[in-house]
């Protein structure tokens, strides 16, 4: 028998045209620390968006990428932006070779149960541009990292990098790294603190450096802001970046416009 109207219709429908934001490095160092926005990683109302119909695939988005930024597809791993229950947006997983082949309507149908993947504006992504220290095959022990810098004399923050750490190692395992990062000579103490939101109040805990990872609960996505110690710059206003992070959530709050720097001596 033929089709009914209503089935033919359903048939003919075109793809729906989506809409997928991805996010660079180059994007949380240019908007962190920059025009008012120093929570979380970055403002994605200035990222990329691609239009793609919603039967393309991840393989498909990632050849348009290649276009876009000259970064070919192979060197590229493309992770999913989730917003946590506490508001903030991370990355929370990379997507598999095996998921590169699918739709965006499938990943959509095979990701809903645990992540909200289409979101109300489109798909939200982070770039990894894959280079020859990266890790190929990333384990449940492995843990992508993003790393902010606040400088105390310039009332500054800024991203510094990223890192894959292992869950079973230690935050002292990888104090050399962020001392070389930030051109620290290589007996600097340092303080480490663990950005975890910014709403209804900003919260921001010091990291015990001789405790894993796993058991300080840091893992995919996680941001970890250091500095030199603050034993020594007492007499600086926010000597500290869990003053200086409460210092800016107060200011916005009574405020509601975007600060920057300067504001903040007065």
């Amino acid at each position: 028998s033929s089709a009914s109207p209503s089935r033919r219709s359903v048939a003919a429908m075109p793809p729906r045209a989506i809409s997928i934001k991805v996010a660079r490095e180059e994007d949380l160092s240019s908007h962190i620390g920059n025009d008012g926005f120093y929570f979380d990683l970055v403002d994605f109302d200035r990222v990329r968006a691609f239009q793609i119909p919603d039967n393309t695939t991840m393989s498909r988005l990632k050849e348009e990428i290649a276009v876009e930024f000259s970064i070919p597809s192979q060197f590229q791993r493309l992770w999913l932006f989730c917003k946590r229950q506490n508001g903030t947006w991370r990355p929370v997983r990379p997507f598999s070779t095996e998921e590169n082949n699918l739709s965006m309507t499938s990943l959509h149908k095979l990701l809903s149960r645990t992540f909200l993947f289409l979101n109300p504006d489109g798909v939200k992504l982070f770039l990894e541009v894959l280079n020859d220290s990266s890790p190929q095959n990333l384990s449940n022990d492995d843990g992508l990292v993003f790393l902010k810098l606040y400088d105390p004399e310039q009332t500054q923050i800024r991203y510094i990098g990223m890192l894959f750490v292992k869950a079973s190692s230690r935050p002292s395992d990888i104090l050399p790294k962020l001392r070389s990062l930030a051109g620290f000579c290589a007996d600097e103490e340092m303080e480490l603190y663990e950005e975890i939101k910014f709403e209804p109040s900003a919260m921001c805990e010091a990291i015990d450096a001789n405790i894993t990872f796993s058991e300080s609960q840091i893992g995919h996505g996680d941001i970890i802001c250091y500095q030199k110690s603050s034993k020594s710059l007492s007499h600086h206003a926010y000597p500290s970046v869990e003053i200086f992070f409460k210092r800016i959530h107060d200011l916005k709050a009574v405020v509601p416009v975007l600060y920057t720097f300067p504001s903040l001596k007065t």
